[in-house]
């Protein structure tokens, strides 16, 4: 980060690009219509276009461009429940094979940045799968559970719980922490396609984003309860 000289060091995702779909196809089609609907040129590459069309409202749907020889993810559009573009991304320069070499992506800032902070914080963060004692009383239809674990994330006091529910191709994370000393009001927000509710549950505040209709997001903040954590 140039502007606060300061170079942030992360762990890596388990998943790596070009990995815009799950590694698990099986549920998608339950939820989700795929279709090949002819060829397109992204990028100067020949693709094959394939629609995931949503069987419901709850969910968005996708289109991807696939090159025709290795597969790989040229153009991705994600549209509203009204079938409205809401977010895409796509190649405009690309040579697929041929060699590589390092210099091409050396950084223009190693040489300045000798002096600069390095920010260790995130890897501080810790998972710990646990009973959260949260569950849903009106779960939204084709979402499961996929993970349910607590956190201890850097700048905040105390663990953090974080549920994510999935229908195979979306997912929507759920944080529950500590209610601040200023009550938040309940708020719905996006970011491109990305929809955020916070509620305060209790002395609690819940946190649902995931790139899903605001109305999938509203109704997972809006049936989670606390159940009580199960004995161990």
């Amino acid at each position: 980060m140039p502007d606060s000289k300061t170079v942030l060091i992360e762990k890596r995702s388990s998943r790596r690009f070009p990995a815009l779909l799950p590694e698990q196809l099986s549920g998608v089609a339950d939820n989700y219509v795929v279709s090949v609907t002819g060829m397109d040129r992204v990028a100067g590459y020949d693709c094959r276009v394939v629609l995931l069309e949503p069987k419901d409202k709850l969910r968005y749907g996708h289109q991807f461009c696939a090159e025709a020889g290795s597969g790989l993810p040229l153009r991705s559009r994600t549209l509203s429940e009204k079938n409205q573009l809401l977010e895409a991304f796509a190649f405009t320069e690309l040579k697929i094979g041929g060699s590589f070499s390092r210099d091409q992506v050396r950084s223009r800032y190693a040489a300045r940045s000798k002096e600069w902070k390095v920010d260790h914080s995130a890897l501080a963060i810790t998972d710990v799968p646990a009973d959260t004692g949260w569950s849903l009383t009106r779960q939204p239809t084709g979402f499961k559970k996929l993970t349910e674990l607590k956190r201890s994330i850097a700048g905040r006091a105390g663990m953090v719980s974080h549920i994510v529910y999935s229908d195979g191709l979306a997912a929507v994370s759920v944080f529950i922490e500590p209610l601040p000393k200023a009550r938040p009001a309940r708020s719905l927000s996006h970011q491109g396609a990305v929809n955020i509710y916070i509620r305060p549950i209790a002395d609690h505040m819940v946190t649902v984003l995931g790139e899903a209709p605001a109305a999938t997001v509203m109704q997972i903040a809006n049936s989670l309860e606390f159940r009580g954590v199960a004995s161990r």
